[in-house]
């Protein structure tokens, strides 16, 4: 699973943003940041500015939609370590692959806002701080 909106706190929708990188085999809901001004996944301890909104390779000519990321908005995706020792409030790190949370708690960068299993594939919910 990937990143996707679950609540949002405001009701105005959020416009597309349009950039171009160089990605293989994306997937919607992929979380991204501007790197050198160009479009790259951000995983690990990197804060993400977007959601992707395209399927694909992208060779770096093509822009594609993105969603900026709020923080009044809560995310929801699946876990791809045991939640065992994660409490709600932790700060947890992202797969390196933009598309999963981690139970790494050291530099976290997404907050657990709710879970509903401790087992890998797990649904959680996060907000971006």
């Amino acid at each position: 699973m990937a990143f996707i909106p679950a609540y949002k706190h405001e009701t105005a929708p959020v416009p597309f943003e349009y950039y171009a990188g160089v990605i293989q085999n994306l997937v919607p809901g992929t979380l991204l940041y501007l790197n050198a001004g160009k479009l790259a996944v951000a995983g690990g301890t990197v804060k993400p500015q977007f959601i992707a909104q395209h399927t694909g390779t992208i060779d770096g000519t093509q822009v594609i939609a993105v969603e900026k990321i709020k923080e009044s908005t809560i995310y929801e995706t699946t876990c791809s370590a045991a939640f065992t020792s994660i409490k709600i409030g932790n700060k947890v790190t992202t797969g390196t692959d933009g598309l999963t949370v981690t139970a790494t708690t050291d530099s976290g960068i997404a907050t657990v806002v709710d879970y509903d299993g401790t087992a890998i594939g797990s649904k959680v919910l996060v907000r971006f701080e």
